[in-house]
């Protein structure tokens, strides 16, 4: 039997109900420098097995982390996508290997679980931004700016390829209004319409509300080289100031 004690990993023995030979190891990994990876092996007829027993996902939920959104066990999910380990629906993590690779897969299991830790840090607590509300929020604002233009939700153009979808028609402009991390999409979108239909007028509204307003508006500038593009709030903006001049008028 391999032995991680080598390595500097304690082991103990833990009972189990069928009998069979189960260790818990002992590691110094935490998960948001609070509570302990929790890793078992279960020695079978040939193979090993690694496995947390869901005490991981324990772990994240007294943490706070909410799963009732299914994009959040999606992008859990996503962290074992490239590796080995399988994470289950009950929350078990688990993977196996031949006995004579134990102690190398023994490593990719625990970097798998290391994982966690990022994920924690920079997804776990992500509120899921809401983009319908902020698509209404710009159609709003056009419809303050140009109070006679025609608009229309999530139109559609056919090319020989595919279909292209954007967030809005404003007379005879599709505008998109993408977060700031995605910016980037709306760029390729075009770029591909335009090998067949060139004279298509397109705008991507850069939502700057939602977060990173600074760098929207870095983003607004490097991609305006490409497609017409402006800033959410700078929309608002002249819609407030179109509104108020009516107003006094």
């Amino acid at each position: 039997m391999f032995c991680l004690k080598d390595l500097g990993f304690g082991m103990r023995q833990v009972p189990t109900r069928d009998g069979s030979t189960v260790y818990r190891v002992d590691t110094p990994f935490k998960i948001a420098q609070k509570a302990l990876l929790e890793v078992y092996v279960q020695m079978l007829e040939g193979q090993v097995r690694f496995f947390d027993d869901g005490l991981n996902l324990h772990t994240l939920l007294s943490l706070g982390v909410c799963f009732d959104d299914e994009s959040k066990w999606r992008s859990l999910q996503n962290v074992f996508a490239g590796t080995k380990a399988c994470l289950h629906p009950s929350g078990l993590i688990e993977m196996y290997a031949p006995r004579e690779r134990a102690e190398e897969s023994f490593a990719r299991f625990l970097l798998a679980l290391s994982q966690l830790e990022f994920w924690v840090a920079n997804e776990a607590f992500r509120v899921k931004r809401n983009k319908t509300a902020y698509v209404a929020r710009a159609a709003l604002a056009f419809q303050g700016v140009f109070p006679k233009a025609r608009i229309e939700y999530s139109p559609k153009i056919q090319t020989s390829r595919r279909e292209v979808v954007f967030d809005l028609h404003v007379d005879d402009q599709y505008v998109d209004v993408p977060f700031v991390d995605s910016v980037w999409s709306h760029v390729r979108k075009v770029g591909g319409l335009r090998i067949e239909r060139p004279e298509t007028r397109t705008m991507a509204v850069i939502n700057d509300v939602a977060d990173a307003p600074r760098k929207a508006a870095q983003e607004r500038d490097v991609i305006g080289v490409f497609v017409p593009a402006m800033l959410l709030s700078s929309l608002e903006a002249s819609a407030m100031k179109q509104t108020a001049s009516a107003t006094v008028s």
